[in-house]
């Protein structure tokens, strides 16, 4: 626990001190580095950290292998591993499909899709220009509580609640978004509510879920065998069969947590919380 503390106090200093800013592409490498070698250079925790690179270097990564408890010598750590690559990214979506999202999540075809749709890529292009039913600068100015619209990138999934209109979508959209996704979403570690929204209807999503604690889907032929052929309309560019490689991975010790981002891919953390 005090060497999980002692972690969260250096890098608090070391934001202090100006290496980490708002904006995640300017993260010091060095110092994310610097801040889970602490953890992984003591035995005890580098055993945690060897357990956890074993299981994300599988490439069959079930939700049984993601959430674990274990106990090294006498200790008790619960770790959990999110795919969080395995999911829609906000800042890569069409009008079209943004529609299909929100669809997805009960907004009715009509004068309130149109206005949230219009609010979101307000929010997100460059300019001042409001759009019919959207909403710019003058609009977030008035609020009691003011603030800018981005005009650029969402940096968080989080950020959608401050997007005009939003604030009722954003539990649904949560579950189905994510700032490091690769717009490829695993079909063997999705959510019911993912699956939803790639457009799967609810006997499906059942099949899907009962068949993947049998045995891994590992082919678009083996999805099309348990959902009986169905249409591929909407959700086949957004399947995949195995893990993304970007995890979001908890550790927890008795009184501490501790939080990172790592990309298999690049062998590096992005993100220390």
């Amino acid at each position: 626990m005090y060497l999980l503390l002692f972690i969260i106090w250096f890098m608090a200093v070391v934001s202090a001190l100006g290496f980490f800013t708002n904006t995640l592409s300017t993260y010091s490498y060095r110092t994310v580095r610097k801040a889970y070698g602490v953890l992984i250079n003591y035995p005890e925790y580098r055993a945690v950290w060897e357990l956890i690179k074993e299981i994300i270097n599988r490439e069959d990564i079930t939700p049984n292998a993601t959430d674990l408890e274990i106990i090294l010598d006498g200790k008790r750590w619960r770790i959990e591993l999110e795919d969080i690559g395995s999911g829609i990214n906000p800042n890569n979506l069409s009008e079209d499909d943004l529609r299909h999202l929100l669809s997805s999540c009960g907004v009715p075809i009509g004068a309130q899709m149109d206005s949230l749709i219009d609010a979101f890529l307000d929010w997100t292009d460059k300019d001042d220009m409001r759009r019919l039913n959207g909403a710019e600068k003058e609009y977030y100015l008035s609020l009691p509580n003011p603030y800018k619209p981005r005009n650029g990138p969402l940096l968080s999934t989080d950020e959608i609640l401050y997007i005009k209109g939003f604030s009722k979508v954003h539990r649904c959209l949560s579950k189905i978004l994510s700032i490091y996704g690769t717009n490829k979403v695993n079909i063997n570690t999705a959510s019911p509510e993912m699956l939803k929204a790639l457009g799967l209807e609810e006997e499906e999503i059942e099949s899907i879920l009962k068949k993947r604690k049998e045995e891994i889907i590992t082919s678009m032929e083996d999805l099309r065998e348990i959902l009986g052929g169905v249409s591929e309309a909407y959700y086949s560019k957004w399947i995949s069969f195995v893990p993304s490689g970007v995890y979001k991975i908890t550790i927890e010790d008795k009184g501490s947590c501790l939080n990172l981002i790592y990309s298999k891919k690049q062998k590096r953390v992005l993100k220390v919380f």
